[in-house]
């Protein structure tokens, strides 16, 4: 079975524009806020609103606020089961019905939650936790009165829930699409879930002579590497109890320690993730099936958070509205008493955030570039005197996004399904019918020529799980000034989105950082992503001894908002947009690649005659067509794609997919460099993908051979991006990498050495030293894996944007769940004004004191 991870999903071309400038986490301090008005009100003047410190925030404190929050969200949650999913666009509304352990407050600091305090060892190997006494588990429903009973007896949170949920997460059979968190870190998780897949297959197997013995479980274990070499049959009875696992609950439930397999002082951040949340064993006991019951319904499932949610029908509802827990434990830091979250439409064009602000269905929006109206009316003014920096209107706030830590990247997928039905890894249900035919088959040729055939599909995957150059030569290839293009109108908007780095900017510092000494070692900022380019020093400029020349060309091949430019760039771009000075080195480069693949496949083909790579390799390319411009946006990208691959030349025919972008000048392909052409991306004109959460379907179910996907961190250290690529990592159901792809064997070397430095930096404890290797491993997977190239973050560089949510009163953190929430959320029955937005803005750091 593929299990999904936390996944945040591609958008493409014009819908990522529109979903980028509005609808991004709206108690995110790095974007605007999406809310909508409310007629209703809460008392002004109350000392709940003035804090020691922060005078800016107490000036407001007179100012009504709304007591209903109203915005846009992505998608509606598919589930409410905090135990097995982790998709984002669930644990965004899980966050706010049930608390963690920790959370993390508006500068950044972890603080407790659920666990009143905690101990560590000395090595920082097992946590001890004390959890708060008094926290009722409350029906999601009728605004959390109702507190769940078993026999009469009221029911409160206990150690013993983080442990049954725990367990429940590594049974293997109950597809937990987190359970690789607790194998990473728990001592003994890897053990217990390896153990139930095999008593899983047992299960399965009527044939009790093929059923495998004790011993032959036992040195299955042993041979996985989960268990000890000292395991026996007498150890099997304690490991299919749970009781070898490294989570442990005091007897009177008040303390829950975490035995890991080694120093990891970053755990802490890992609770701040919803799998290492809370679950009544009774309540989930209670429901016919289940674990697998829980949450798939409002009533199926308990809240010990800030909210419950109101009537919500999952897969039905196209709004979810959650009401203020009446039983919460932290009442008084719940700002807003309800919140309404609108899905946002698919169709929705450049005005339409704007349109919905000014009728007042919604509290605030980012002005869009591409809307012309709304740009001059809020930035420019209609005699063009404003700017990005300085905005005409009184309520605009220009807001520096540092990004929201989640890194969307062009994925290649080595072992797409092939199989007819399209079913190979799927567990989705008959309403997904549509997504799930659209792998079946590859169309080749246009018009009455056209033929389908899985042929291709096979081809394809052989192919880029053979050619490592190839697979750069697909990446490389890609046009990313005419994916920008969808950004925005201005060169600043068309290249403020993007990243060059699998780790982002912004999210993990490097607090020993002394310049005195690091500098003299490559090392020239606090930011952790200044080891990766330490690293991209040390492999293209050795001899350079970290000069300027060695740090500019760092930066150009690396840096945020900036297209990746140089000889050594992630990609093949020019130097500026529209400027030509590097198309003979891109030439260069391309056709190096192409070379090199050529060979590769030559070399495969002479050394398999029964099993040979045919050319040109056929990409197809998934695009989301909501409407003709959508369509026209992605075939333009592809199309552009398949120029610059070909030197500039296009692919002639008189079908809509071949005109689309197509200069009237251009020079066309004869047909005889179209059949001996290497490579090839095809536009599927005939599986157009009307919808967001079909394209997540294709994505996520491995139906392409590339797409675009994102991650987000799981906690605070380069590990989480790092392993996720790793051959049988967390994303090598996306990316082929796993002991399923029938080339893995020639795949997995690949990647040997990218594995072997990401083994070898989870096993440093020195920050400097780890993170150093860590850069290695990233330069190794960009420039030699060539699995992944990374190209745009949602919320970075900056924006305009009108709103009543007060700013930077949330959670700060890029990893975990608690920037979901909404506890900390105000909004006011007016504007804030760009004047109070920058004076909020400088006492960001400002803790609170009640």
């Amino acid at each position: 079975m593929k299990n999904r991870k936390h996944i945040v999903l591609g958008l493409s071309l014009l819908g990522l524009l529109t979903l980028t400038s509005c609808t991004n986490n709206p108690t995110s301090s790095a974007t605007s806020s999406s809310s909508s008005s409310s007629s209703s009100s809460s008392s002004t003047g109350s000392l709940k609103y003035v804090q020691d410190g922060q005078a800016a925030y107490n000036a407001l404190a007179g100012v009504t606020r709304q007591d209903t929050y109203r915005y846009y969200e992505s998608y509606m949650p598919s589930s409410l089961n905090s135990v097995l999913t982790m998709q984002s666009e669930d644990s965004r509304y899980i966050a706010n019905i049930v608390d963690g352990l920790v959370d993390v407050d508006r500068t950044g600091a972890i603080v407790p939650a659920l666990a009143e305090s905690w101990t560590w060892n000395e090595d920082m190997s097992e946590l001890t936790l004390d959890i708060r006494q008094g926290v009722p588990w409350v029906y999601d429903r009728n605004a959390g009165r109702e507190i769940y009973k078993v026999d009469g007896v009221e029911q409160y949170v206990s150690a013993d829930d983080w442990v049954y949920a725990a367990k429940e997460n590594l049974t293997m059979y109950n597809g937990s699409d987190s359970y690789y968190l607790y194998t990473m870190f728990v001592e003994g998780a890897g053990e217990y879930y390896y153990y139930t897949y095999l008593e899983y297959l047992n299960a399965q197997q009527e044939d009790e002579s093929k059923k495998r013995t004790d011993q032959q479980i036992v040195n299955t274990l042993i041979g996985l590497g989960v268990s000890p070499d000292t395991l026996t049959v007498d150890d099997l009875p304690a490991i299919a109890n749970f009781s070898r696992v490294g989570i442990k609950s005091s007897e009177d439930g008040r303390k829950l320690t975490y035995t890991l397999t080694g120093t990891a002082p970053y755990f802490l951040s890992s609770l701040t993730y919803s799998p290492f949340f809370p679950a009544s064993e009774a309540f989930v006991s209670s429901l016919p099936g289940g674990i697998q019951d829980y949450g798939t319904s409002v009533d199926n499932t308990l809240s010990c958070g800030a909210y419950v949610l109101d009537g919500h029908e999952i897969g039905i509802s196209e709004e979810a509205r959650f009401v203020a827990n009446e039983n919460y434990w932290d009442a008084d830091h719940v700002m807003t008493k309800n919140v309404i979250a609108y899905r946002f439409p698919d169709a929705a064009t450049d005005s339409s955030t704007r349109v919905a602000y000014e009728s007042g269905t919604i509290d605030g929006f980012t002005v869009n570039e591409r809307d012309s109206d709304g740009w001059k009316k809020y930035v420019t003014g209609e005699d063009g005197t404003g700017s990005l920096e300085n905005p005409v209107s009184p309520d605009a706030r220009v807001v520096e996004g540092l990004g929201d830590g989640s890194t969307f990247s062009f994925i290649i997928n080595t072992n797409r399904d092939a199989s007819a039905s399209g079913t190979k890894y799927s567990v989705l249900n008959s309403s997904d019918g549509a997504a799930k035919g659209w792998n079946a088959t590859v169309i080749v040729g246009e018009g009455a020529e056209a033929v389908e055939s899985n042929v291709q599909i096979l081809n394809t995957n052989k192919a880029l799980s053979v050619s490592k150059a190839l697979r750069a030569l697909v990446l490389q290839s890609l046009d990313y000034e005419t994916y920008s293009n969808d950004f925005g109108t201005s060169d600043y908007n068309r290249v403020k989105y993007l990243v060059n780095t699998w780790t982002p900017a912004n999210f993990i510092t490097y607090s020993e950082y002394d310049a005195a000494v690091d500098n003299a070692d490559g090392i020239f900022s606090n930011d952790y992503v200044s080891f990766i380019k330490k690293a991209w020093m040390d492999k293209f400029y050795p001899e350079a001894g970290y000069s300027q020349e060695a740090r500019d060309a760092a930066e150009a091949a690396l840096g945020y908002s900036q297209l990746s430019t140089g000889e050594h760039s992630v990609g093949v771009s020019s130097k500026g947009l529209n400027d030509t000075s590097l198309d003979e080195t891109n030439a260069s480069r391309l056709a190096n690649l192409k070379q090199a693949a050529s060979d590769e496949i030559s070399a495969w083909n002479n050394a398999h005659p029964d099993d040979r790579i045919t050319t040109p390799v056929i990409v197809e390319f998934p695009t989301l067509s909501y409407n003709d411009d959508t369509f026209r946006n992605s075939a333009t990208f592809v199309n552009a794609t398949n120029a610059r691959l070909n030197d500039g030349k296009w692919y002639g025919g008189s079908a809509l997919s071949a005109n689309i972008g197509r200069p009237e000048n251009a020079e066309i392909l004869t047909s005889v460099e179209e059949d001996s052409s290497l490579l090839r991306f095809v536009i599927p004109t005939n599986k157009e993908i009307q919808d967001s959460r079909s394209y997540s379907i294709v994505s996520q179910n491995g139906y392409a051979n590339i797409f675009i996907s994102g991650w987000g961190p799981d906690y605070s250290d380069p590990l989480t991006f790092a392993n996720t690529l790793v051959t049988n990592g967390d994303l090598s159901a996306y990316t082929g990498a796993g002991s399923d792809n029938p080339y893995y064997d020639v795949l997995a070397p690949q990647f040997e050495k990218y594995d072997t430095l990401v083994d070898e930096a989870s096993a440093l404890t020195d920050n400097k030293a780890r993170f150093t290797k860590f850069g290695e491993a990233e330069v190794e997977l960009l420039y030699e894996v060539s699995i992944v190239r990374p190209i745009y973050m949602v919320g970075l560089g900056k924006s305009v944007s009108i709103s009543k949510v007060l700013p930077y009163r949330t959670s700060s953190a890029v990893y975990g769940v608690t920037n979901f929430k909404y506890k900390y959320v105000e909004v006011l029955n007016r504007n804030v004004t760009g004047e109070e937005y920058q004076a909020l803005k400088a006492e960001r750091y400002v803790q609170n004191s009640h």
